[in-house]
């Protein structure tokens, strides 16, 4: 199964501008630490804390920007991941049609077959 890249990116980049918008507008409430906010005023450069509405702005906007990159790194990579059967030696020996089976395909007699429907019956 792949990723979309451009889907990964896009919830990626909603999660954390959405994350980011709720840690900037928290300075209101008086007990708040601002531990947090001032790690992301840290990283995201012109976004120094939430003065006003324009830097609250700034630093959901430079966080949707990382968060689509972010996104689309991680899909990129999930992607270059290859599935179960392309990683195994025994799967590429199956697809180039020199192993036809997993199994080879057991004979049953008369008898098996009375036996295992008396079992089942």
């Amino acid at each position: 199964m792949r990723l979309s890249m451009k889907a990964m990116s896009f919830v990626s980049a909603l999660l954390w501008k959405a994350s980011a918008l709720v840690v900037c507008l928290l300075p209101i409430v008086p007990t708040y630490e601002t531990g947090f906010l001032d790690g992301i005023s840290s990283i995201y450069p012109g976004f120094h804390g939430a003065k006003s509405f324009s830097t609250v702005l700034l630093g959901t906007g430079c966080a949707f920007a990382d968060g689509a990159v972010g996104g689309f790194a991680v899909a990129w990579l999930y992607n270059l991941i290859p599935g179960d059967e392309l990683t195994t030696s025994f799967g590429r020996l199956r697809r180039s049609g020199r192993i036809r089976r997993s199994f080879p395909e057991t004979k049953h007699t008369k008898e098996d077959l009375e036996c295992i429907a008396c079992l089942a019956g």
